[in-house]
C-alpha cells in the first residue's frame, strides 16, 4: 500500500499521502473530485482487485492567536529546578503572504533550523528590511515549525546573558515542534504565531535540566502563551462565483446560507438580466 501511495504521488503531482499516527493511509488534495480520480487510479490502475475501506473527506484545521500574550508566561520543569519564561505574538500578514505564496526562501535544515551562520544573517536582513523586525530578534531566530510547513511559525531567543541556555536548545527546539504540530485547542497544527523566550532559569547541575525535564516544560509554556494570545481555529474557505438569472436570486441565496456561507458581491452581468453572485463556503460545507 505505501508503494502504491508513493505512485500515486508521481502521477497526480497535487496529491500528498502520509500515515497517520494512528496508521490510517491519508490522501490528501485540493478538492473532492482530485481526490476521486486518485483512489480510482488506486483501485483500477495500481492495486486492482485490492478493496480500499475509505472514510467520509475531512478537512484540515488549523490553530492560531488574534492577540499578543496578555502576559509573560512562566512554567517549572517537573523537578521544579527550571523554569521558562515566554509569550505569543501573531506574525505579521505581509510575511504570512510571501510564506503561502512561496516567495520566502530560507535555507533550513529537516529540523527547522539554520545550518549555516550564513544562511541565519541573509534570513536576518531579510526579516528587518521587509517585514521591520528587530534587528536583535531577527540575529536569534532559533527555528521555525511545524517541520511538515517550515515557515509557519517561529521561535526566537529575546533572552540575556542566560548561563547554559545553549545546551538545552535543542530540546526547547524540539518542544517547539510539537507544540506546533499539535496545538493547544484541539491538537491540529499552528499558524502564523512567533514565540519569543523571554527568560530562563536553569539549575547548573546537567542531570537536572536534560531533556526530559526541559522538553515538557518548553511546551507547557508555548502553550500556555497561546492561551493568554486569544486562540482561535481557522478552517479553510472556498471563493465561489455563480452566474444565473435575476429571478432564481431568490432561490440562489438561501442555498449558499444552508451551506453556512455568506455572500460577498452581487454584480449585474451587462445587457442581460443576469448576476454574478460571489461568496465564502467552508471547504466541509461544500461537499456533495
Amino acid at each position: 500500500m505505501i508503494e502504491s501511495l508513493k505512485r500515486i504521488t508521481r502521477i497526480e503531482h497535487h496529491t500528498i499521502t502520509y500515515v497517520s499516527p494512528a496508521g490510517e493511509y491519508i490522501i490528501s488534495s485540493y478538492g473532492e473530485d482530485s481526490l476521486q480520480i486518485s483512489l480510482k487510479k488506486i483501485r483500477e490502475e495500481i492495486c486492482p482487485g485490492i478493496e480500499l475501506v475509505c472514510s467520509d473527506p475531512f478537512v484540515s484545521y488549523r490553530e492560531t492567536i488574534n492577540k499578543e500574550s496578555s502576559q509573560i508566561c512562566l512554567s517549572k520543569s517537573p523537578n521544579k529546578h527550571n523554569r521558562l519564561y515566554c509569550n505569543a505574538e501573531p506574525l505579521g500578514s505581509d510575511f504570512l503572504m510571501d510564506m503561502e505564496t512561496g516567495v520566502l526562501d530560507i535555507k533550513l535544515n529537516k529540523y527547522g533550523t539554520f545550518s549555516k551562520k550564513e544562511d541565519l544573517l541573509a534570513t536576518s536582513k531579510l526579516f528587518v528590511s521587509k517585514y521591520q523586525w528587530d534587528v536583535n530578534d531577527s540575529k536569534k531566530i532559533w527555528c521555525f515549525g511545524p517541520e511538515e510547513n517550515r515557515f509557519s511559525n517561529v521561535l526566537v531567543d529575546q533572552t540575556r546573558g542566560i548561563q547554559f541556555l545553549n545546551e538545552i536548545k535543542d530540546s526547547i527546539c524540539s518542544a517547539f515542534q510539537w507544540a506546533t504540530k499539535e496545538g493547544v485547542l484541539c491538537e491540529e497544527p499552528v499558524f502564523g504565531v512567533r514565540f519569543n523566550l523571554k527568560d530562563a532559569n536553569l539549575y547548573t547541575d546537567t542531570i537536572h535540566r536534560g531533556s526530559g525535564q526541559v522538553i515538557p516544560t518548553a511546551r507547557r509554556v508555548f502553550y500556555a502563551s497561546m492561551y493568554t494570545a486569544s486562540p482561535a481555529i481557522m478552517e479553510p474557505i472556498n471563493l465561489i462565483q455563480m452566474k444565473c438569472p435575476k429571478s432564481h436570486l431568490n432561490n440562489l441565496l438561501p442555498l449558499i446560507n444552508q451551506h453556512h456561507g455568506y455572500t460577498i458581491r452581487e454584480d449585474p452581468v451587462i445587457g442581460s438580466d443576469s448576476y454574478i453572485i460571489s461568496a465564502n463556503v467552508p471547504v466541509i460545507h461544500s461537499y456533495k
